[in-house]
């Protein structure tokens, strides 16, 4: 009987044992459980917050792109329309007038009221300016300076001519020729005006030559001769291209030639003395920087018009 007691006394106590351990081991599973659980928790937060900061990144990146994508798009559509605008007006055509008014505005107008600028102005006052123009810069004086109209000339456009004298009257002063109601050759014959290089009236021909040797195309003006000028007759030296001419007078007292006049005409065009040749005169090429022409070409020229020349001549 003692024995059955212990053997359920030791029986019991180690059911009992058992279930200490089974309780031990269950709480050390739901130790483990819970801490693999807040591990794991750790781990999904720390790799969601990365998974977040990557599609934010993403997020911003496809937004950039998107953005500058936009932004290429528009200045593309901007520039086509521009091309197209710019195209459009280049092939709209310009009339021959606003060409015209739009050159003159870019020339700049002459600030030296002393100048001699070849193909373009004398003083203040342009080739192409109009006569209002020309009597607000010489007004007329009464009695002193002339206008001449010579009508229709043989190239079938009006022809006239203002002189104006210098105030000290010691000298020729302006010519001033017009072709169509403006200005397009200007005749100076005074030393109050003068070229960038120092050339004016009474200059030398070897000082023209120095400073302008693209004058180079020389003329004698047959018939011009007077008792002035020792009865030999005016000679040009004419730069076309750039629009300046010279006038040569031979001056019998001191034996030599100066230049008379500095003239401004048109560039590329065809320079004619006093802006018209007449028919009493000719204009005859001789050869170039030459102020002493051959003396049978007024020979041949007054037998061909039956000119007798008297013994002073």
């Amino acid at each position: 009987m003692s024995r059955t007691i212990a053997f359920n006394q030791r029986h019991v106590e180690q059911v009992i044992g058992r279930e200490a351990e089974t309780a031990t081991l269950l709480n050390t599973l739901c130790v483990k459980s819970w801490l693999a659980f807040a591990v794991s928790a750790r781990v999904n937060a720390a790799v969601g917050h990365l998974l977040v900061k990557f599609m934010n990144y993403k997020i911003r990146q496809f937004g950039l792109r998107l953005f500058a994508f936009i932004f290429a798009t528009g200045c593309s559509v901007v520039a086509v329309q521009m091309l197209t605008v710019k195209t459009v007006v280049q092939t709209e055509p310009i009339k021959s007038s606003e060409i015209i008014e739009q050159s003159s505005k870019q020339l700049p107008l002459p600030n030296n009221p002393k100048l001699i600028v070849a193909g373009e102005s004398v003083g203040l006052l342009r080739l192409g300016d109009s006569r209002e123009r020309m009597l607000e810069l010489f007004p007329k004086k009464p009695n002193y300076d002339f206008e001449y109209n010579y009508g229709k000339n043989a190239y079938g456009w009006e022809h006239s001519d203002y002189h104006w004298l210098p105030p000290d009257y010691k000298s020729n002063g302006l010519f001033f020729d017009f072709k169509q109601g403006r200005i397009h050759q200007i005749s100076v014959q005074t030393d109050l005006f003068t070229t960038a290089e120092g050339i004016k009236q009474e200059s030398t021909p070897q000082k023209v030559r120095r400073h302008f040797p693209n004058a180079n195309k020389a003329f004698v003006y047959l018939n011009s001769s007077s008792k002035f000028s020792g009865w030999r007759n005016i000679v040009y030296w004419v730069d076309s291209n750039s629009g300046i001419a010279f006038e040569f007078y031979y001056y019998p007292k001191k034996r030599q030639s100066y230049v008379n006049a500095v003239i401004v005409f048109e560039p590329k065009t065809e320079f004619q003395p006093n802006g018209c040749t007449d028919s009493l005169r000719e204009f005859i090429e001789i050869a170039s920087f030459t102020v002493n022409p051959p003396e049978s070409l007024q020979l041949d020229f007054d037998r061909r018009h039956n000119i007798k020349r008297n013994a002073d001549y």
